[in-house]
């Protein structure tokens, strides 16, 4: 029959876009369970840290999976105000990685995205694009994009316009690298359970399991075991210095306008913030460095 091994499926996407109330309905879990798995009732992100919720029941309607675990792993969103977004990279990664080392199997990938929320720009777009670089292109086809909350229209609203934009535009390349998209709209959990029934079908198709399509793993997981990366070397790692280098320029551009005798207190107050933030996950990534660099002069000089 073959080893058991645990199948999971990460659970990603920005704060408040339901991560923990999806996974709560997904896998059915007792009341006495749901209070172990944090689900925000304020506007504090509820998921400091990686939590693997294991499941039952949901593999039975597949043969070749009955004899494995079935784990959602609940993440914390990139917009976090008591982690910069290098130690939350870090959390991820090392969680990732140590999955893949025990033999766990990558069943596909949730990015959960609240269809209430208007606009797509500034932390929703950096969410995505680390979320694209985590996974990398060869990954995509395990991706499903799930946008929830779309109880909350109204008759003024027009969440399907903005369900064609994120798929036309924001989404258009994860798509066509083999992503799907699905929409969270019961109450109950039946949607959850038929989104987690599509990357379960996914996983099993002929297609997959011919091209050993199963095997495939998140891009960071490559990067960290089989090529023996550092975390700084990922391209998650790369695209979250491409966010500094623009908050850099920001800063740069209000500085030089408040020396210009321009600056308003609104862009002055808005430089703190910025500056606050840059000189914190710019201090991460050196922090980082140096570690590294103190770790192999240690081994060189025992």
């Amino acid at each position: 029959m073959g080893e058991t091994r645990r199948i999971i499926i990460p659970v990603m996407g920005m704060t408040k876009a339901g991560k923990s109330s999806f996974i709560n309905k997904a896998a059915s879990l007792p009341k006495e369970k749901q209070a172990e798995l944090e689900v925000g009732a304020n506007l504090a992100p509820c998921t400091k840290k990686l939590q693997d919720i294991e499941t039952e029941g949901l593999l039975s309607e597949y043969p070749s999976l009955m004899r494995h675990r079935l784990v959602f792993v609940d993440t914390p969103g990139f917009d976090d105000d008591e982690f910069s977004d290098y130690e939350l990279l870090q959390f991820i990664a090392d969680h990732l990685k140590e999955s893949y080392r025990n033999g766990d199997l990558l069943g596909g990938v949730l990015y959960l995205h609240d269809i209430s929320r208007d606009g797509f720009t500034g932390t929703p777009k950096k969410n995505l694009k680390l979320f694209d670089r985590l996974c990398g292109e060869n990954s995509m086809f395990k991706v499903v994009l799930v946008t929830t909350k779309w109880g909350r229209q109204t008759a003024e609203d027009d969440y399907g316009k903005r369900e064609k934009e994120l798929e036309d535009v924001h989404w258009a390349s994860l798509i066509a690298s083999g992503a799907i998209t699905m929409r969270l709209t019961k109450p109950d959990n039946a949607s959850a359970i038929e989104v987690v029934n599509e990357v379960l079908r996914r996983y099993v198709e002929p297609e997959s399991r011919g091209r050993r399509l199963q095997d495939q793993i998140l891009q960071i997981q490559r990067e960290l075991v089989a090529e023996k990366k550092y975390l700084r070397q990922t391209e998650a790692a790369k695209a979250l210095r491409e966010e500094l280098e623009k908050l850099q320029d920001i800063e740069a551009k209000l500085q030089r306008a408040e020396s210009e005798g321009g600056a308003k207190i609104e862009d002055l107050k808005a430089r703190d913030d910025k500056a606050g933030q840059l000189e914190r996950q710019i201090a991460e990534f050196k922090l980082n460095i140096a570690q590294r660099a103190g770790s192999i002069l240690k081994r060189w000089f025992r």
